[in-house]
């Protein structure tokens, strides 16, 4: 995985009987690295590896193994606690599945589990606002016309909205957020 600490590790093999979104943590007191790999253990080909937070998020295949690998951040390593949890995809994931939100209501929601039917896709539908991750959807239609403000939080990371007019069509955008907030006119 190019990282290049000289710090003892440990390897965990984890072979999924269900297809879906994996949750890999460490979360003892001790800083490490976390590498996500396939393959033969020692020649394995590297899936994913974060440091800080000690949290991977994968969507992983049934009856393929994967390899686990913690490495301390320093020398001698030390106890470590980890943790491989399921995680169900959102029902929201993809348009099909878009909840129904009203103007004036607060939502809560993830898009821990979700895939990123749109990332790339949004290049094409929203113009160079192709930006890549876990994606959900929502469906909101306007009980009169004017404009509206769009908003979302969440905590560590920076959301993306992206208001169109059919879901996932090329062209059918109307507006993009590069941050946590769009306006646009609804009809």
């Amino acid at each position: 995985c190019s990282y290049s600490r000289v710090s003892p590790e440990v390897v965990y093999a984890f072979t999924p009987t269900v297809s879906g979104g994996y949750v890999f943590s460490e979360t003892g007191s001790l800083d490490t690295v976390l590498w996500l790999a396939t393959g033969a253990c020692g020649g394995a080909a590297c899936s994913t590896q974060i440091d800080e937070p000690e949290t991977l998020l994968r969507t992983l295949t049934a009856g393929t193994t994967y390899y686990l690998m913690v490495e301390s951040y320093s020398y001698p390593g030390g106890q470590i606690t980890v943790s491989v949890d399921f995680v169900p995809t959102p029902v929201n994931d993809a348009c099909v599945g878009a909840i129904p939100i009203t103007a004036s209501t607060l939502v809560t929601g993830t898009t821990t589990g979700a895939a990123d039917h749109y990332g790339t896709g949004f290049s094409g539908i929203c113009g160079t606002s192709g930006f890549t991750g876990a994606d959900v959807v929502y469906s909101f239609t306007p009980s009169v016309s004017g404009n509206y403000n769009a908003f979302v939080s969440a905590s560590g990371w920076t959301p993306r909205l992206h208001v169109a007019t059919t879901c996932g069509a090329p062209g059918a955008c109307v507006a993009v957020s590069l941050d946590d907030e769009v306006n646009f006119h609804g009809v």
